[in-house]
């Protein structure tokens, strides 16, 4: 299906513009436009859209007032919102109604490939109330205020490392994970760190702005409810796995950037749990009894249960994030990847192999992860798993000692 998409905006001109990019450029985009807030109101009460764009300085209504109420009236559906001038002291609020926070001007390419990549990631939530639990969450879905502070920092030409470091000390709790993070046996530094700001310079932003996510995420459990999930069994399972990935990738690349982006889909690969289990405590422990009673794998039964397991949901979060493509699509696919039958197999399949090897040497929830060799054969990454499997062994060793 074409995503439906409402594009909002107060001058008369962009809108023209878009239209006429959208004829050439999307013509897989059935778009809609409005001149203001009120006339998109009036579009959204006649009918229901995938993604709503709107701009944030508009006279009759800004785009955050309107991005809440689209939330209200329609809830599964992605909202971004375009300004020209990014303010800080607003970041948090907008990051409440908005899934993305796009600065202007944006090049029209890169709005329909956002556009176009939440519209395909919307459509793995089949089940209505799990989709609309997407569209009203203000914890999981929007992106956390430093990860929004340091990825804007980044965007300039002018900012230092020092700079970026500025923002992780202005969290203390964020710090203190920040440097128990880094101090940690996983990266091997050769001396402690104690200074966010050695952090930056010594693990790379990507690494980093990885950990802000990660933090944040954890950081949303309500210490006052029973437990449903082992959170510190899920942590260090997210901790390895994102370490294996990184040195599969390594091996097969030797690219430290590309290794970076395999850290950071191991890291976040299982945020979809969280979202389950923090919003569906109950059906979610009943899910997990099945599948341990069972032997049926996890997210099979939550897709039976929900409508969509929790990759699939960790994925459409992530894209509401901006998290890159590529991290997004592995992440949705990590357990059944014969499912992505088209495009990205490299990252799909280094992840996938990783979160199954972590599970096998380090077993923690009495579930199990099955390696798909036949996908492995297919992407012609099995003959090299017996590597694989050394070395995050013997890896991993190392780490947990």
């Amino acid at each position: 299906m074409r995503p439906r998409v409402l594009f909002v905006d107060d001058e008369p001109a962009l809108l023209d513009m878009l239209r006429r990019q959208i004829m050439v450029r999307g013509k897989d985009i059935e778009a809609s436009f409005a001149p203001g807030g009120e006339k998109a109101l009036a579009l959204l009460g006649r009918a229901e859209f995938d993604v709503v764009v709107a701009d944030l300085r508009m006279p009759d209504m800004d785009g955050a007032e309107l991005l809440r109420e689209t939330a209200r009236l329609h809830p599964t559906a992605a909202r971004l919102l375009l300004t020209g001038q990014y303010d800080a002291r607003r970041a948090l609020e907008y990051a409440r109604t908005a899934h993305q926070l796009l600065l202007k001007p944006v090049p029209v390419g890169d709005l329909l490939a956002t556009v176009r990549n939440l519209a395909e990631l919307r459509s793995f939530i089949t089940d209505p109330v799990l989709a609309g639990l997407v569209g009203r969450l203000t914890s999981l879905p929007v992106a956390p205020e430093a990860y929004l502070r340091m990825t804007r920092a980044l965007a300039s030409e002018t900012v230092s490392l020092h700079d970026v470091g500025c923002i992780v000390a202005d969290d203390p709790a964020l710090t203190a994970t920040i440097l128990r993070l880094c101090n940690s046996s996983f990266f091997g530094l050769s001396r402690e760190i104690r200074d966010p700001c050695d952090a930056v310079r010594l693990l790379g932003t990507t690494a980093l702005k990885s950990f802000v996510l990660f933090h944040e995420l954890f950081r949303t459990i309500d210490p006052q409810r029973p437990p449903l999930l082992d959170i510190d069994a899920l942590w260090h399972h997210c901790l390895h796995t994102a370490h294996c990935t990184r040195l599969i990738v390594r091996m097969e690349t030797g690219d430290a950037d590309m290794a970076e982006t395999g850290f950071l889909a191991g890291l976040l690969h299982d945020i979809g749990l969280l979202v389950l289990a923090e919003n569906f405590p109950d059906s979610s422990r009943d899910v997990r009894q099945e599948a341990e009673r069972t032997g049926a794998p996890l997210h099979e039964v939550e897709r039976a249960a929900f409508g969509a397991g929790h990759a699939e949901l960790g994925a459409y979060i992530m894209g509401l994030w901006g998290i890159p493509p590529e991290i997004a699509w592995a992440v949705a696919f990590h357990h059944d990847p014969m499912r992505r039958v088209e495009g990205g197999f490299g990252l799909l399949a280094m992840l996938h192999a990783a979160d199954a090897l972590e599970r096998e040497f380090s077993p923690g929830d009495g579930i199990t992860r099955e390696m798909d060799q036949a996908f492995l054969a297919l992407t012609g990454y099995l003959e090299r798993l017996p590597a694989w499997r050394e070395a995050c062994a013997a890896s991993l060793r190392e780490v947990t000692a």
